[in-house]
């Protein structure tokens, strides 16, 4: 209830609560001059059963305002119709309370109570949407639905393709090719007049050519590329050109390829600099494999001129090499010495973790070919632009410590310069370049480590002595614990040479001599089980390895596993086919551990005809072949073993053993004879002769007795002439005992002399780790 001019108060309350509300209101407001207000009384008669309808209890609640005054009841109060109030009678104020969006029954169905919700009254100004079906039968969603189809094959044969999965790219770009003449054909005889989807087609046919390269079949890719350069209807075909010289440059038509690059380069604007470049570089490299230097070092200038790019630098150096020229190799050499490094420094967040992600490990990768280029180039220049290698290694040192960018390789290429004097076995001058350097840095860890591989093959102790100094420089260096292991290994250290190569296997799990060298030192310890774990380790990171296949196949055989080990002797033998001591390897094994005298002699043939000299193959063949009967193989043999040690008389008397079982008594006389002649002394072949004299009841069967008889009166002299001058020296030697000390002392003096143990045996194919 409004109240004019009345002060409304509580009865028990001290203070005034409602103070801020006995302000004079607005007519408006006063219900009581209702009854008296004309224009209200006129309005309610007048709008009385026209309204719309309202739902039971509704009610419409009045907020009082509490304000002083307002703009608005300074401007006037608008009417309940919206129409604003002329003249000077008092109109109904526009209510302060507004619907919050929900309608009851009047938006909803006629007669219903549904309620919807529309806040932003939606439902009167914006048209209805129904959902419409698709209509199959519609020529044009077939269209679409086959254009669907085909983009879909597309980029699942480019998915497979990435995958490398060169087959079903190339299956899956077929089918889209004959779907899309499919759709060209559906295209023509229902919708007669439209335009085709050149864009679809274009992508088709270049998807094509691209899976025919992939699988190397250049002839179709090649019939595609024409077919759409040919076709007007596609446009910015110009590129195409490049894949098509890319495919006859495969294919070694150069001249073609050249053709083709041209017309590409005539199509790219002067904007696309690195392109251009691109195309200019297979130009260069084209003309590279006709053998027209001039016209390659032609397109290689201009590329250098407008950009200095390394490879272009490098072929610049090349041609020039070929074509002899000294001063255009040397400007070529400082040109690729001005390469901007900035690009190619791999760039760390400054206080933040190193990088892992793979754009740093490009930049690492282009930093690693840049270098390796430069070196490259270095040493293919040192030996032809002075007379002597020496003056080109200078002369290319002392520019690159002159270049602002590659300064730090300088280093890397006197290192280079001693390597290349091993390499002439200038061994003196090697050892005086690596001394120099270390003179002028003494902290250089590589020049210590190649110091130490030098003299391991000269000088044990200078190598050691250089692998300390390397592992005193840097402790975690994986080539100088190597070296320092062979260096214990060659003493016979094998238990502290195990533990430098498993330091070097910490530091660098990847470091391939320390894996091998290590199952060598475990092989020593008798520790088969870890050599055979190592061996496996190694031959599954380095692959197919002659050695390493023979050191696994000979654990096995330890093992007493004869499969395993002739299947790894097998695979050895694949990589070695004519390795002599492999072959007589598996025959020993196939004769020892399976029995199988035939395989064993296939094996010692096949070493035998590789190596025809070996004379303990010979023998074992010669015996073969005389148990199997085989004489005139077994002479063969012997004959080859006599030819190779003409001095020693067991092969002739072999010859005379099988013409003796052969029954030809005749040549086997003969035989002895000549032995006798050249060995007198030989008391095996006076007994053969008196042997066979006797048989064949001969007049010279006396008279070889009586020289049999005197050659063992002779021997028997010596033996004892040799009896009596041997107690003679162990007389001496145990006086000078004495006068040194006891034996034992003797004996470990001389074990401290000895630089390896007894018990150690090396084989052929045993003793090849790997030095750094």
């Amino acid at each position: 209830m409004f109240v004019s001019r009345r002060m409304l108060r509580r009865a028990d309350a001290e203070e005034d609560l409602y103070a801020g509300f006995d302000e004079e209101a607005h007519p408006a407001f006063d219900t009581q001059t209702l009854a008296v207000d004309e224009a209200f009384q006129q309005a309610v008669q007048s709008s009385h059963g026209r309204g719309p309808p309202t739902s039971s209890g509704s009610t419409t609640a009045f907020r009082l305002a509490t304000a002083r005054s307002s703009a608005a009841m300074r401007r006037g109060v608008g009417t309940a119709n919206g129409r604003p109030v002329t003249g000077g009678e008092i109109a109904r104020p526009v209510t302060a309370v507004r619907g919050a969006g929900f309608q009851s029954g009047a938006s909803g169905i006629r007669g219903t109570n549904v309620g919807v919700f529309d806040p932003l009254n939606q439902a009167k100004s914006s048209p209805i949407v129904t959902l419409q079906l698709k209509d199959e039968n519609d020529p044009k969603e077939r269209i679409k639905d086959m254009e669907a189809c085909i983009n879909s094959l597309v980029e699942e044969s480019v998915r497979d393709a990435s995958k490398r999965n060169f087959k079903l790219a190339l299956e899956k770009a077929k089918e889209a090719a004959s779907r899309d003449r499919q759709l060209a054909k559906q295209r023509e005889q229902i919708l007669a007049g439209s335009p085709a989807n050149m864009e679809l087609s274009f992508c088709v046919s270049l998807n094509l050519a691209l899976r025919y390269t992939d699988a190397d079949m250049l002839s179709e890719a090649l019939e595609i590329y024409q077919g759409i350069v040919q076709n007007r209807a596609f446009s910015n075909i110009g590129r195409l050109k490049l894949n098509m010289g890319n495919i006859c440059f495969m294919q070694e038509n150069f001249p073609k390829a050249v053709k083709f690059y041209r017309m590409a380069l005539d199509q790219v604007p002067n904007m696309q600099k690195d392109l251009r470049i691109k195309i200019l570089k297979n130009i260069g490299t084209a003309f590279v494999k006709m053998g027209q230097f001039a016209d390659a070092i032609t397109s290689f200038e201009y590329i250098m001129a407008e950009k200095c790019d390394i490879q272009a630098a490098l072929h610049l150096i090349l041609c020039h090499y070929m074509l002899g020229d000294v001063d255009k190799m040397k400007r070529a050499f400082i040109k690729l010495l001005d390469v901007d490094n900035a690009s190619l420094e791999p760039t760390e967040l400054a206080g933040g973790p190193p990088r892992n992600d793979l754009l740093h490990k490009m930049e690492q990768k282009r930093k690693r070919d840049t270098e390796f280029t430069i070196m490259t180039a270095a040493n293919l220049i040192t030996p032809v632009i002075f007379p002597t290698a020496a003056e080109g290694y200078d002369w290319c040192i002392e520019q690159m410590k002159a270049s602002t960018n590659f300064s730090y390789l300088a280093s890397d290429l006197e290192l280079n310069k001693a390597t290349a004097f091993l390499r002439k076995r200038e061994f003196g001058k090697a050892i005086e370049t690596l001394k120099s350097f270390e003179k002028r840095d003494n902290r250089n860890v590589s020049a210590a480590n190649n110091l130490s591989y030098l003299y391991f093959m000269l000088d044990k102790r200078q190598a050691e002595k250089y692998a300390d100094a390397a592992i005193a420089i840097d402790k975690y260096n994986a080539a100088a614990l190597v070296n320092k292991g062979n260096c214990c290994f060659s003493r016979g250290n094998f238990g502290q040479a195990k533990e430098y190569y498993g330091e070097a296997l910490q530091v660098e799990a990847g470091c391939v001599e320390a894996l091998y060298n290590i199952g060598l030192s475990c092989e020593r310890l008798k520790e088969r089980e870890q050599a055979l774990d190592f061996f496996l380790k190694f031959q599954a990171i380095v692959g197919l390895y002659p050695q390493a296949l023979y050191k696994i196949g000979q654990q096995f055989e330890y093992a007493g596993d004869v499969n395993q080990s002739m299947e790894w002797y097998h695979q050895a033998s694949t990589l070695l086919l004519s390795d002599p001591d492999l072959l007589n390897k598996l025959g020993a094994v196939c004769e020892s551990q399976m029995d199988d005298i035939q395989q064993a002699a296939h094996y010692h043939g096949e070493a035998v005809r590789h190596y025809p000299s070996s004379l303990s193959t010979l023998e074992w063949l010669g015996g073969y072949h005389a148990e199997m009967h085989a004489f005139d193989e077994a002479v063969r043999c012997f004959e080859k073993a006599q030819l190779v040690q003409p001095a020693e008389p067991k092969w002739p008397l072999y010859i005379g053993s099988c013409y003796m079982r052969s029954g030809q008594f005749d040549d086997a006389l003969r035989c002895y004879e000549n032995v006798h002649r050249k060995f007198p002394e030989n008391t095996d072949c006076l007994k053969m002769l008196v042997k066979i004299t006797g048989d064949l009841e001969l007049v010279e069967y006396e008279e070889y007795v009586t020289r049999l008889k005197k050659v063992e009166k002779l021997k028997e002299a010596r033996v004892q002439s040799g009896r009596t001058s041997g107690g003679r020296r162990r007389k001496m030697v145990q006086g000078t005992a004495r006068s040194i000390g006891s034996a034992e002392a003797v004996q470990s003096k001389v074990a401290q002399e000895t630089s390896m143990p007894a018990e150690v045996e090396f084989d052929d194919l045993d003793d090849d780790f790997l030095p750094l």
